[in-house]
């Protein structure tokens, strides 16, 4: 965004200007002031018309302060309005009082209620809040009744919301949330995991032995048949064959007279 572009440029130009010394203790003071001044409806629509010179804008700015404006303050209001950035005075300054408080150690708060605080109850917050941090706290209050109950507190770049507004904004996002899917009851879950197991395992068994019963008989067969024919084929080489008793009779050629 170009309005924080041009608040985090020029504050710390202004703050290297100013260094740690004299200069910033008098020139922080001023530049408070002068923001408080930048951001009332006239004094800010002034600064932003480009048809007013920079140096009747300048004028304006001394005499809306009363004078006496610190050197160094008066060089850097003529380069903000002289390079046509008087529009972001305000956001400017808001940047430099952020940064010399956070180079003192201070810490920065802003308090919105629904009420109006009283001084001892926002003394009293400003102290527990530097208890807390272990630093030193400015704290500022804001009255805002659309928050309708409780406060928002703003701590550097957090923020804590305790508002019945920031409530009902949780409850509204909550209810518009999807439900989450349902979970199966525990008892269910055991009864479907148990009911499954037991359907694979009786499966299982039968189909092993279904297939194992066919295996066997058809590996009986085979085995039946195979040594059937080795068998037959070893009896059959190994039988001799017997002559007959017709064959067995020889004649002796020679007749009984023959001697």
């Amino acid at each position: 965004m170009l309005a924080d572009l041009v608040a985090q440029r020029y504050s710390r130009a202004l703050l290297r200007a100013c260094g740690t010394g004299t200069a910033l203790r008098e020139v922080a003071p001023q530049a408070a002031a002068l923001k408080a001044a930048a951001e009332r409806e006239g004094i800010a629509s002034f600064l932003g018309d480009p048809v007013v010179d920079g140096k009747d804008k300048l004028a304006a700015l001394e005499e809306a302060f009363g004078g006496g404006l610190h050197p160094l303050m008066r060089s850097f209001l003529a380069a903000v309005v002289g390079n046509k950035r008087g529009r972001f005075l305000g956001r400017i300054l808001e940047e430099f009082g952020r940064l010399v408080d956070e180079a003192e150690g201070r810490l920065r708060a802003e308090l919105r209620s629904a009420r109006s605080l009283k001084p001892e109850e926002l003394k009293l917050l400003g102290a527990e809040l530097g208890r807390r941090t272990g630093r030193e706290v400015v704290l500022t209050a804001v009255r805002e009744p659309g928050l309708i109950g409780g406060a928002v507190l703003r701590i550097g770049d957090r923020v804590h919301d305790g508002s019945v507004r920031g409530a009902l904004e949780r409850l509204r996002v909550a209810l518009k949330a999807p439900a989450p899917p349902r979970r199966a009851a525990p008892a269910e879950t055991k009864s479907v995991a148990k009911g499954g197991a037991k359907s694979v395992a009786k499966g299982g068994a039968k189909s092993v032995a279904k297939g194992g019963a066919k295996a066997a008989a058809k590996g009986g067969a085979k085995a039946a048949a195979k040594g059937g024919t080795k068998a037959a084929a070893k009896g059959g080489a190994k039988a001799p064959s017997r002559p007959s008793a017709a064959s067995g009779r020889t004649r002796n050629p020679r007749k009984r007279g023959d001697s």
